[in-house]
């Protein structure tokens, strides 16, 4: 819900010209505990690395190639075969887990201590490629590969134990760099929290360098402080938890919908606020209709298919 509500307030905010300091916050943490929770679940499944990294590439092909052809055909903002290698919008991170789940080949073969090391020196000097970028989501998986770490080892590192523990230093920690980065937002841009540019696309190289060294830390604690304040009773979102990939592949299409046919309210608020709730429920109504297509689209090729031969049977008697 979150990775939504930032696509919505961005997208929003560019229409409607209000202040993007609230979705720029959101990415802080978004992205780096979103890879954390996936390398905490893929640790815990029992498929092998490449199987679930096999996984990831076919929901990536079959879902780049349907919004291609969707972004191209329908709503007409793209041509659609062109820069094949980037993937569209928010796929990316599928792409990313690809690569993601190959590389526990390696990590699980290192120390906790040495792979999260290597893993952070990997993120700070990729960014002197000057090549790096969208292609293959080779930046997006390099500099996100520490939370990556983090998650796969996280009770090896006692996170969980840690963030309890000083949960109230993470908040005041997190608190005041908040407050100084939506005072001082010139100090770190936009384009820097994302960390997917090389440094030769910027004016000072060592500044962007050094400003992704301080990211790092800057979003491990932005993402503990996020995790404390999840609630583990069930709540009425819970039920969402199984839902989310159909929601998370649909929700960027819906949402470049809604701004190339310009659908929206004139109210700011209430504008972005409808967006919301327009995006998240036909996210929702889209994993229900595939469900029930996977669900009954089975069972009709099995009747086909067994009343064809009763009707050979009864033909041949």
């Amino acid at each position: 819900m979150v990775v939504i509500l930032a696509h919505v307030l961005s997208t929003c905010s560019v229409y409607y010209d209000y202040s993007e300091s609230a979705y720029k916050v959101a990415f802080f943490f978004m992205m780096p505990l979103f890879i954390y929770v996936t390398a905490k679940f893929s640790r815990k499944s029992k498929k092998s690395p490449l199987k679930k990294a096999l996984k990831m590439l076919m929901y990536f092909l079959v879902s780049d190639i349907l919004i291609s052809l969707y972004y191209g055909y329908v709503l007409g903002i793209i041509n659609p075969t062109n820069n094949l290698l980037a993937p569209r919008y928010t796929l990316w991170y599928l792409l990313t887990c690809f690569w993601l789940h190959l590389f526990e080949y390696i990590i699980r073969n290192l120390k906790p201590t040495k792979a999260l090391i290597i893993s952070v020196v990997i993120a700070l000097l990729c960014g002197f490629i000057p090549f790096i970028g969208e292609d293959l989501s080779t930046s997006r998986t390099l500099t996100l590969l520490p939370f990556y770490i983090l998650g796969y080892y996280n009770k090896e590192f006692n996170i969980k134990e840690i963030a309890t523990k000083y949960k109230n230093v993470f908040y005041i920690l997190t608190a005041i760099i908040l407050v100084f980065y939506l005072l001082n937002q010139n100090v770190i841009r936009f384009k820097d929290v994302y960390m997917k540019y090389s440094y030769y696309e910027y004016e000072s190289i060592l500044n962007n360098f050094i400003t992704r060294i301080i990211l790092i830390p800057v979003n491990c604690l932005f993402c503990v402080s996020v995790a404390n304040l999840i609630t583990k009773s069930k709540c009425i979102l819970t039920s969402l938890g199984n839902k989310t990939l159909y929601i998370y592949l649909s929700h960027g299409a819906i949402i470049k919908t809604i701004d190339s046919l310009q659908m929206f309210p004139n109210n700011p608020v209430i504008g972005t606020i409808l967006i919301f709730f327009f995006t998240l429920m036909t996210g929702i109504l889209i994993h229900y209709i595939i469900e029930y297509i996977k669900k009954y689209i089975p069972k009709l090729f099995n009747y086909i298919k067994s009343s064809t031969f009763k009707d050979k049977k009864l033909q041949e008697a």
